[in-house]
């Protein structure tokens, strides 16, 4: 059953996790582990993760060919096409408030048959498709602004790539699964332990869970860029992120990685503004996910964050999505 799959199986025996993805989820993981390791519970799964994690980091930099397409080159043009379709739809209202509304000429160049052309687009229109895109995106840079703009062109950059590697890609799925090697097996069989032993720990945790695996890092995504920022602040300091207009498809994940501070993070107007009474309160070792709206007025462009502790430094990780 699908479901007993799903809890169960092994998640990460998955046609477009690539050696890369899934090295960069197990560093992320293992660091993560021996950062949030209360009473040293989780000694045991670290001591388990530690070797497999550099037997494979060094293997996934050494792979053939055969090996670095393994599980993924042949879907790449379909998983870019279902992101790509999302997108649009998600950018269909940007757009049409950008450029007027609806009714205007130039919402109509994007949209001459509305959702639905981009929705039932097959691979040979998908082409058609992007082209029209990236010249409207210069017709209408100056409407849509540089965000925008940025990621409607950058659909025909990703097109162009994925479709020139599906074209020269002939992998052979069953042959690269007979391939996989047993260091591979073992660490996504590790990685599952981990799984259930931090799931164990934390039940009903969402936060804690969520902020030491990061799934994000073992998929494709071609519809959002993603910025990292870290920072670390005294007792009572302040400090602006990022000084940027965000728009409101843009989301704002916060890992507080500190164990005893909790900071506050809004949108504010300029520099000395003071932090306004309903901040968002992210509490030590939690992670939370936002609409860049719902931090402040998304017409303001510092990303701000202080440090509300009076006794006790705090660190954070910061990601724009979008």
């Amino acid at each position: 059953m699908k479901t007993n799959d799903r809890f169960f199986g092994n998640l990460f025996d998955n046609i477009h996790i690539t050696p890369s993805r899934l090295t960069s989820f197990s560093n992320y993981t293992l660091a993560r582990l021996k950062k949030t390791n209360p009473n040293n519970v989780f000694d045991d799964i670290i001591a388990l993760l530690t070797p497999l994690d550099n037997q494979f980091s060094t293997e996934a930099t050494t792979l053939d060919t055969s090996q670095n397409i393994q599980k993924g080159q042949t879907n790449l043009v379909d998983e870019f096409t279902t992101n790509f379709k999302h997108s649009i739809s998600e950018l269909e209202g940007v757009i049409a408030y950008a450029i007027g509304g609806k009714k205007q000429v130039g919402f109509i160049e994007f949209f001459p048959n509305g959702l639905t052309e981009y929705n039932n687009a097959n691979r040979k229109e998908m082409s058609l498709l992007i082209n029209r895109l990236d010249i409207l995106a210069d017709k209408y840079s100056k409407e849509l602004g540089s965000n925008i703009t940025a990621e409607l062109k950058g659909f025909k950059t990703d097109w162009d790539t994925v479709y020139e590697e599906q074209g020269t890609a002939k992998a052979d799925v069953s042959k690269n699964r007979s391939e996989k090697s047993f260091t591979r097996t073992a660490l996504e069989i590790a990685l599952m332990k981990a799984i259930h032993t931090v799931g164990l720990e934390f039940t009903d945790n969402i936060d804690v869970c969520s902020s030491i695996f990061n799934f994000n890092l073992l998929y494709y995504v071609t519809k959002h860029k993603h910025h990292h920022y870290t920072g670390s602040l005294q007792v009572g300091e302040s400090s602006t992120i990022i000084n940027k207009r965000l728009n409101s498809i843009v989301k704002i994940r916060v890992n507080n990685t500190g164990t005893n501070a909790d900071i506050k993070i809004w949108l504010a107007a300029n520099e000395t503004e003071e932090v306004p009474v309903n901040a968002l309160i992210v509490k030590a070792g939690k992670t939370t996910i936002k609409d860049a709206a719902e931090l402040g007025d998304i017409n303001n462009t510092f990303l701000r964050v202080i440090n509300i502790s009076a006794v006790n430094d705090a660190e954070y990780e910061v990601e724009v999505i979008g």
